[in-house]
Protein backbone atom coordinates (compact mmCIF):
# COMPACT_ATOMS: atom_id res chain seq x y z
CA UNK A 1 0.00 0.00 0.00
CA UNK A 2 1.91 3.71 -0.42
CA UNK A 3 2.23 5.10 2.35
CA UNK A 4 0.05 8.05 4.08
CA UNK A 5 -3.01 7.33 2.11
CA UNK A 6 -6.10 7.16 3.13
CA UNK A 7 -6.97 3.60 2.63
CA UNK A 8 -10.25 3.00 2.45
CA UNK A 9 -10.16 5.69 -0.50
CA UNK A 10 -8.24 3.42 -2.18
CA UNK A 11 -9.82 0.16 -1.04
CA UNK A 12 -13.04 1.86 -3.02
CA UNK A 13 -10.80 2.83 -6.40
CA UNK A 14 -9.85 -0.73 -6.20
CA UNK A 15 -13.31 -2.02 -6.38
CA UNK A 16 -14.48 0.49 -8.60
CA UNK A 17 -11.74 -0.98 -11.04
CA UNK A 18 -13.52 -4.04 -10.82
CA UNK A 19 -17.06 -2.81 -11.50
CA UNK A 20 -16.53 -0.71 -14.24
CA UNK A 21 -16.64 -1.22 -17.87
CA UNK A 22 -13.93 0.22 -19.93
CA UNK A 23 -14.95 3.18 -20.65
CA UNK A 24 -13.86 5.77 -23.33
CA UNK A 25 -15.06 8.98 -25.12
CA UNK A 26 -13.42 10.67 -28.44
CA UNK A 27 -14.37 13.66 -27.83
CA UNK A 28 -11.98 14.00 -24.93
CA UNK A 29 -8.20 14.94 -25.65
CA UNK A 30 -4.77 14.66 -23.95
CA UNK A 31 -4.22 18.24 -24.68
CA UNK A 32 -7.36 19.56 -25.01
CA UNK A 33 -6.81 23.71 -24.29
CA UNK A 34 -3.24 24.08 -26.15
CA UNK A 35 -4.70 21.97 -29.14
CA UNK A 36 -8.51 23.94 -29.79
CA UNK A 37 -8.25 26.64 -27.85
CA UNK A 38 -6.28 29.65 -27.57
CA UNK A 39 -5.22 29.18 -24.23
CA UNK A 40 -1.43 29.72 -23.98
CA UNK A 41 -1.38 28.54 -20.28
CA UNK A 42 -0.46 25.09 -19.15
CA UNK A 43 -3.96 24.51 -17.59
CA UNK A 44 -3.01 20.91 -15.87
CA UNK A 45 0.19 22.85 -14.01
CA UNK A 46 -1.84 25.75 -13.04
CA UNK A 47 -4.46 23.52 -11.48
CA UNK A 48 -1.64 21.38 -10.01
CA UNK A 49 0.35 24.06 -8.54
CA UNK A 50 -3.24 24.95 -6.52
CA UNK A 51 -3.93 21.14 -5.63
CA UNK A 52 -0.44 21.00 -4.46
CA UNK A 53 -0.36 24.07 -1.95
CA UNK A 54 -3.54 23.44 -0.96
CA UNK A 55 -3.01 19.16 -0.01
CA UNK A 56 0.52 20.04 1.67
CA UNK A 57 -1.02 22.07 4.07
CA UNK A 58 -3.70 19.49 4.79
CA UNK A 59 -3.70 16.45 2.90
CA UNK A 60 -7.29 15.56 3.92
CA UNK A 61 -7.80 18.21 1.23
CA UNK A 62 -6.70 15.25 -0.85
CA UNK A 63 -9.04 13.06 -0.24
CA UNK A 64 -11.63 15.31 -0.14
CA UNK A 65 -10.89 16.23 -3.62
CA UNK A 66 -11.23 12.61 -5.01
CA UNK A 67 -14.57 12.37 -3.24
CA UNK A 68 -15.77 14.95 -4.66
CA UNK A 69 -14.88 14.13 -7.97
CA UNK A 70 -16.21 10.71 -7.25
CA UNK A 71 -19.62 12.17 -6.43
CA UNK A 72 -20.17 14.46 -9.04
CA UNK A 73 -19.56 11.85 -11.85
CA UNK A 74 -21.69 9.18 -10.25
CA UNK A 75 -24.49 11.42 -10.77
CA UNK A 76 -25.48 12.88 -14.08
CA UNK A 77 -22.14 12.63 -15.14
CA UNK A 78 -18.47 14.51 -14.57
CA UNK A 79 -20.33 17.47 -15.16
CA UNK A 80 -19.14 20.07 -12.22
CA UNK A 81 -23.02 19.45 -11.31
CA UNK A 82 -21.71 19.08 -7.20
CA UNK A 83 -20.08 22.31 -7.52
CA UNK A 84 -23.49 24.27 -7.68
CA UNK A 85 -24.52 26.31 -4.24
CA UNK A 86 -28.24 26.60 -3.67
CA UNK A 87 -30.25 29.44 -5.14
CA UNK A 88 -33.11 30.63 -5.31
CA UNK A 89 -33.68 29.15 -8.39
CA UNK A 90 -32.10 26.20 -7.35
CA UNK A 91 -32.57 25.83 -3.58
CA UNK A 92 -31.90 22.06 -3.32
CA UNK A 93 -28.95 21.15 -6.13
CA UNK A 94 -26.62 18.12 -5.01
CA UNK A 95 -24.37 19.89 -2.11
CA UNK A 96 -27.96 19.87 -0.13
CA UNK A 97 -28.34 16.32 0.12
CA UNK A 98 -27.29 14.66 2.75
CA UNK A 99 -25.09 12.09 0.28
CA UNK A 100 -22.94 15.22 -0.09
CA UNK A 101 -22.31 15.76 3.58
CA UNK A 102 -19.30 16.86 4.35
CA UNK A 103 -17.92 18.14 0.79
CA UNK A 104 -14.34 19.21 0.96
CA UNK A 105 -12.36 20.90 -1.49
CA UNK A 106 -14.28 23.34 -2.89
CA UNK A 107 -11.92 25.73 -2.31
CA UNK A 108 -9.56 24.35 -4.24
CA UNK A 109 -11.42 23.77 -7.39
CA UNK A 110 -12.79 27.56 -6.38
CA UNK A 111 -8.85 29.13 -6.46
CA UNK A 112 -7.81 27.00 -9.71
CA UNK A 113 -10.86 28.66 -11.50
CA UNK A 114 -10.26 31.88 -10.32
CA UNK A 115 -6.51 32.04 -11.41
CA UNK A 116 -7.55 30.21 -15.00
CA UNK A 117 -10.45 33.03 -15.50
CA UNK A 118 -7.69 35.72 -14.98
CA UNK A 119 -5.27 34.04 -17.78
CA UNK A 120 -7.70 32.59 -20.13
CA UNK A 121 -11.34 33.71 -19.56
CA UNK A 122 -14.19 31.44 -20.42
CA UNK A 123 -12.49 28.63 -21.27
CA UNK A 124 -11.48 26.05 -19.06
CA UNK A 125 -14.47 24.15 -17.51
CA UNK A 126 -15.06 23.48 -13.75
CA UNK A 127 -15.68 19.81 -14.49
CA UNK A 128 -11.90 19.97 -16.25
CA UNK A 129 -10.66 21.44 -13.17
CA UNK A 130 -12.35 18.86 -11.06
CA UNK A 131 -11.10 15.97 -12.79
CA UNK A 132 -7.22 17.39 -13.12
CA UNK A 133 -7.47 18.24 -9.06
CA UNK A 134 -8.48 14.83 -7.61
CA UNK A 135 -5.77 13.47 -10.16
CA UNK A 136 -3.48 15.36 -8.83
CA UNK A 137 -4.64 14.80 -5.60
CA UNK A 138 -4.17 11.36 -6.19
CA UNK A 139 -0.72 11.56 -7.26
CA UNK A 140 0.21 13.17 -4.13
CA UNK A 141 -1.24 10.91 -1.83
CA UNK A 142 0.51 7.76 -3.27
CA UNK A 143 3.59 9.36 -3.30
CA UNK A 144 3.82 9.50 -6.82
CA UNK A 145 3.09 5.84 -7.33
CA UNK A 146 -0.31 6.03 -9.08
CA UNK A 147 -0.26 8.68 -11.87
CA UNK A 148 -2.80 8.96 -14.52
CA UNK A 149 -3.53 10.32 -17.92
CA UNK A 150 -6.36 12.82 -17.83
CA UNK A 151 -7.91 13.85 -21.41
CA UNK A 152 -9.52 17.38 -21.28
CA UNK A 153 -12.56 18.67 -23.12
CA UNK A 154 -15.15 18.38 -20.72
CA UNK A 155 -18.18 21.12 -20.23
CA UNK A 156 -20.20 21.28 -17.30
CA UNK A 157 -23.50 21.27 -17.10
CA UNK A 158 -26.28 23.32 -16.29
CA UNK A 159 -28.65 21.36 -13.77
CA UNK A 160 -27.96 20.14 -10.46
CA UNK A 161 -30.64 18.26 -7.83
CA UNK A 162 -29.99 17.21 -4.68
CA UNK A 163 -32.68 14.13 -5.22
CA UNK A 164 -30.22 13.17 -7.96
CA UNK A 165 -27.37 12.78 -5.56
CA UNK A 166 -29.26 10.97 -2.96
CA UNK A 167 -30.64 8.36 -5.74
CA UNK A 168 -27.35 7.35 -7.17
CA UNK A 169 -24.93 8.21 -4.16
CA UNK A 170 -25.84 5.14 -1.67
CA UNK A 171 -23.52 3.55 0.35
CA UNK A 172 -21.42 0.54 -1.63
CA UNK A 173 -23.76 -3.17 -1.50
CA UNK A 174 -22.39 -6.49 -0.55
CA UNK A 175 -20.74 -6.84 -4.33
CA UNK A 176 -18.39 -4.22 -3.71
CA UNK A 177 -17.49 -5.36 -0.27
CA UNK A 178 -17.18 -9.00 -1.72
CA UNK A 179 -14.56 -7.22 -4.54
CA UNK A 180 -12.46 -5.40 -1.84
CA UNK A 181 -11.73 -8.36 0.56
CA UNK A 182 -11.02 -10.78 -2.23
CA UNK A 183 -9.27 -8.49 -4.74
CA UNK A 184 -7.66 -5.03 -3.09
CA UNK A 185 -4.94 -6.59 -1.04
CA UNK A 186 -3.21 -7.67 -3.84
CA UNK A 187 0.18 -5.41 -3.66
CA UNK A 188 1.08 -5.85 -6.83
CA UNK A 189 -1.20 -4.20 -9.06
CA UNK A 190 -2.36 -1.84 -6.53
CA UNK A 191 -1.46 1.59 -8.41
CA UNK A 192 -2.25 0.41 -11.82
CA UNK A 193 -5.54 -0.64 -10.84
CA UNK A 194 -6.13 2.97 -8.80
CA UNK A 195 -4.83 4.83 -11.33
CA UNK A 196 -7.62 2.80 -14.26
CA UNK A 197 -10.34 3.04 -12.00
CA UNK A 198 -9.75 6.83 -11.90
CA UNK A 199 -9.33 7.43 -15.22
CA UNK A 200 -12.77 5.31 -15.52
CA UNK A 201 -14.71 7.00 -13.40
CA UNK A 202 -13.34 10.61 -15.04
CA UNK A 203 -15.08 9.61 -18.71
CA UNK A 204 -18.44 8.77 -17.23
CA UNK A 205 -20.93 10.35 -19.29
CA UNK A 206 -18.98 13.82 -20.12
CA UNK A 207 -20.78 16.41 -21.68
CA UNK A 208 -18.68 17.78 -24.71
CA UNK A 209 -18.54 19.93 -27.63
CA UNK A 210 -21.40 22.53 -27.85
CA UNK A 211 -23.47 20.22 -25.08
CA UNK A 212 -23.62 22.37 -21.32
CA UNK A 213 -21.62 25.23 -20.99
CA UNK A 214 -18.21 26.82 -19.59
CA UNK A 215 -19.07 28.25 -15.79
CA UNK A 216 -17.65 32.14 -15.35
CA UNK A 217 -17.76 30.21 -11.44
CA UNK A 218 -17.89 27.18 -10.58
CA UNK A 219 -20.81 27.65 -8.13
CA UNK A 220 -23.62 28.94 -10.46
CA UNK A 221 -24.38 28.38 -13.65
CA UNK A 222 -23.98 31.64 -16.50
CA UNK A 223 -27.56 31.73 -16.56
CA UNK A 224 -27.81 32.98 -12.88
Amino acid sequence: MPPCVDAALFLLLIALHALLPAITNAALQDGFYSSNTNCTVDVEATVASVVQQYVYADRGVGAGLIRLHFHDCFVRGCDGSVLIDPSPANPNPEKTSPANGGLRGLDVIQEAKRQLESLCPGTVSCADILAFAARDATRILSSWTISYRIPSGRRDGLASSASDATQNLSPPDGTTKRIVGDRAMDPGRWEVKSGDAMGKIGALDVLTGDQGEVRRFCHVTNSS
